[in-house]
């Protein structure tokens, strides 16, 4: 069987499962809480009294007879903590759809030199369905969601695609931990940092943007699993070029006291580009990661890491880059308002490559070592009435297929507002630089590019099932200069949105 075979009948299991995404569950609150739309679209919750503020919380103690969100769960954990607190998850399924369209300035990605220039303006038309399902029992909880549906494109550029995301969790609960095993697979006509496949991060931050986030980012509205060096993202894409991107993870956690734990996470992924018009390089990944954590106050807590990352290039025989990175966490949470974790340390980078001889000499082996650091950092505040997040990293990735193994800096900052009952407005940015790394090869005779993409969104309710938005988004790809025909490039494209979203109230399945 090829190896195309393999990856499409692994991934597309976890797709034809038809899991949807989680709607939206409201936005930020006013200094009086504003009436609430009961048909919005959110899930069935109830309150909780919060625990004493006197005693230090366990790491877990989820002994309830419905599984409730940890609001502050270890800080080296891949579970977000909620900003809601004192909420009790119901079980739930929840369908959706998104028709909108859009104008494309450059659909394409092309450009010339540092010009502006682009392929010609566009219209694109996407139709999406969309499908969630919560089912929690007492110790066991299982997450599933998908969006998906047909690109229809105009102008310029007639074609038709698809896009496909869906996202598996199946938590496991005891009083003193937690196991999680979650996969994602998506198939996006383009890279998902900026959400370009949807039109833009805005234009999914909406009704239906449980997945908003991740689609721009890389990481999962079912937690952080699938981002970060746990995931196989790609931070830089231009133009139609297909792929299939799978990560799978495990994550356990486990107190030790009331006061200590242990974490622990594994993952695999793969990136394959289906149609490779541009030449870009599959990829493959194994991680893993080990922390201690301890919480010194109800709002403190710091943790030691150790991180190992192992990324395989199949398509360049005996290429690979090996990452071994020790990281110091400190984490503070003021629960229901803000959520800060910063980290940094070391990392070690061993890089092998295949030189190729002239023949009939045969290739030669190149290995380098280098010492470099890593960092997060994360920030979530709640305002009264604006929600913001600020969201950091710095790390080795895969490169995006342009590069044989990267350096990444990778940052994001989005704002949420409501505008009195019935608008909602966002604004989402984001930028990643990737610098090849030493001695390894790329697909492009460039040692560095830079994705760019900056926009936003309003939203109205139109009565108790729909909501209508338009956004805007502008996108830049460039390449520094070097030798080359293709270096010094820059792809500049602009996205206007317009659409419609139906979302009817989620059933209780409890």
């Amino acid at each position: 069987m090829s190896y195309l075979n393999r990856l499409t009948q692994r991934s597309w299991l976890w797709t034809a499962i038809l899991v949807g995404l989680t709607p939206l569950a409201g936005f930020a609150q006013g200094d009086t809480t504003p009436q609430q739309n009961p048909d919005a679209g959110n899930p069935p919750a109830s309150e909780s009294t919060p625990p004493d503020q006197n005693t230090p919380a366990p790491a877990f103690g989820l002994g309830a007879t419905t599984a409730t969100p940890n609001e502050n769960p270890p800080v080296s954990a891949l579970d977000q903590p909620s900003l809601e607190p004192g909420t009790v998850s119901r079980s739930f399924l929840a369908p959706g759809a998104i028709l909108s369209e859009s104008a494309d300035s450059n659909v394409e990605g092309t450009g010339t030199g540092n010009s502006a220039t682009s392929a010609g303006l566009g219209g694109v038309t996407r139709a999406m369905g969309a499908l969630a399902l919560q089912k929690i029992w007492s110790h066991y909880e299982t997450d599933l969601q998908y969006i998906g549906g047909g690109i229809f494109y105009q102008g310029v550029n007639h074609k038709t695609d698809q896009t496909q995301d869906a996202e598996l969790a199946q938590r496991i609960v005891w009083r003193t931990g937690q196991l999680v095993l979650r996969d994602g697979v998506s198939y996006l006509p383009e890279g998902n940092f900026g959400a370009g496949s949807y039109g833009g991060s805005g234009a999914l931050q909406s009704g239906l943007a449980g997945l908003g986030s991740a689609a721009s980012t890389g990481s999962a509205s079912l937690g952080s699993a699938l981002g970060g060096n746990l995931g196989a993202g790609q931070f830089g894409s231009v133009g139609d070029a297909p792929r299939l991107t799978n990560s799978a993870v495990a994550d356990l956690a486990q107190a030790i006291t009331p006061r200590s734990s242990v974490t622990f996470a594994g993952s695999y992924g793969f990136v394959h580009f289906t149609d490779n018009s541009f030449g870009l390089v599959d990829s493959s990944q194994a991680a893993a990661q080990l922390a201690y954590d301890r919480q010194i106050n109800r709002t403190d807590q710091v943790a030691v890491l150790y991180a190992f990352q192992n990324i395989h290039f199949p398509q360049v025989s005996g290429s690979s880059v090996t990452t071994n990175a020790v990281r110091l966490i400190y984490g503070h949470r003021v629960t229901g308002r803000m959520d800060f974790v910063v980290g940094a340390g070391p990392q070690f980078t061993h890089m092998e490559f295949e030189q190729q001889q002239p023949p009939p000499q045969p290739a030669v082996k190149v290995s380098t070592d280098r010492i470099s650091a890593s960092g997060n950092l994360r920030l979530r505040y709640r305002f009264p009435r604006t929600s913001l997040q600020l969201e950091y990293r710095h790390y080795n990735t895969n490169g995006s297929g342009y590069f044989l193994g990267a350096s990444t800096d990778v940052g994001t900052f989005s704002v949420v507002r409501p505008l009195g009952r019935i608008w909602e407005a966002n604004i989402d940015t984001g930028v990643a630089n990737n610098d090849r790394l030493k001695a390894s090869a790329s697909t492009v005779p460039a040692t560095s590019d830079r994705y760019l993409f900056a926009g936003g969104a309003l939203h109205r309710h139109i009565g108790r099932h729909y909501r209508g938005f338009i956004s805007y988004q502008y996108d830049r790809l460039s390449f520094d200069a070097c030798s080359g025909t293709a270096c010094g490039k820059v792809s500049n494209r602009q996205m206007g949105v317009v659409g419609i979203e139906w979302y009817p109230r989620p059933i209780r399945l409890d």
